[in-house]
């Protein structure tokens, strides 16, 4: 038996773990949905933050 196909490749970009780990913290740093903590710094400045980066990087 014989099967064929014809098939469309996708330009795949191979991301490799160490990319695709420091596009996930960016996401972290930059995604509003991920920000669990609001920093007030003088009346009128407030900053939002992940408290998780905030952790590691004290």
């Amino acid at each position: 038996m014989t099967i064929s196909a014809e098939l469309e490749l996708e330009s795949i970009m191979m991301v490799s773990p160490r990319r695709k780990l420091e596009n996930n913290l960016r996401k972290l740093l930059e995604d509003e949905r991920f920000f669990d903590i609001t920093l007030k710094c003088s009346d009128s400045l407030t900053l939002r933050a992940c408290k998780n980066i905030l952790a590691v990087r004290s």
